[in-house]
């Protein structure tokens, strides 16, 4: 079981995505966490709707840390039970499990 105690990034590793989104003067808030605020999707939708420059940060177990970074405003669909289409620039990343070392998943 992980042990959810433990940091999700430590700063090297968001230093590491900090560098990799390409911004300069990049300010970070934590504006959704699943064990603090649900993990109804009501809930997310009222933290990251219409919010842009978006970093999704997932662990699974305690081996494997990744996520997405979507440089783009999130819009919530008109019906709850359906997804929306973006066109914004975005890229994966693995911090480990997967890779040896923190790696930048880039798509076409």
């Amino acid at each position: 079981m992980a042990d959810f105690h433990k940091p999700l990034l430590w700063a090297d590793e968001l230093q590491w995505i900090i560098d990799n989104i390409g911004k300069g003067n990049v300010t970070t808030t934590l504006l959704f966490k699943s064990s603090r605020d649900t993990f109804a999707y009501a809930s997310f939708l009222n933290k990251v709707a219409y919010k842009s420059g978006l970093l999704f940060a997932i662990r699974q177990g305690d081996t494997h840390r990744f996520g997405a970074f979507v440089d783009g405003p999130l819009t919530a669909p008109q019906d709850p039970t359906k997804t929306n289409r973006y066109k914004a620039p975005l890229f994966f990343f693995s911090l480990s499990g997967a890779y040896e070392t923190p790696t930048k998943i880039e798509l076409p």
